[in-house]
């Protein structure tokens, strides 16, 4: 089933984030736009795969357990904290809408390559 993404994106973090694609640039790190979210899938509790429109799938690792994520439904959201890019280095939530939506803290994100993602089972693949 195809999931689309909730951007949840403040204004505030999209003016301080501004200076992100220069800083990520020059790290050479890899970062994706919250609203370029097409796809996503949980992967048990402590970890999300999502698809960006570009083809490119990053997982996403929960620093606790996010047991409302099999909840979910159609949506989820990934907040940048401090910027509107989502990068290796910056911190993030996963935050899964609805009555009392909570917010998951991304503890690690990983760029997964074409074998990796061909690899995924495909109820892991977004």
């Amino acid at each position: 089933m195809i999931r689309t993404a909730l951007v949840a994106l403040a204004a505030a973090a999209l003016g301080a984030g501004a200076a992100a694609p220069v800083s990520a640039a020059a790290t050479g790190e890899t970062c994706f736009l919250s609203s370029d979210m097409t796809n996503w899938r949980a992967v048990g509790d402590r970890q999300v795969n999502v698809e960006v429109r570009n083809r490119e799938v990053y997982r996403l690792d929960l620093g606790f357990a996010c047991p409302q994520l099999k909840f979910a439904g159609e949506r989820i959201g990934v907040e940048a904290r401090g910027g509107a890019f989502i990068c290796q280095s910056s911190l993030a939530d996963v935050v899964v809408p609805g009555q009392g939506a909570i917010s998951c803290p991304v503890t690690h994100i990983t760029r997964l390559t074409p074998d990796q993602v061909k690899a995924l089972p495909k109820k892991e693949r977004p």
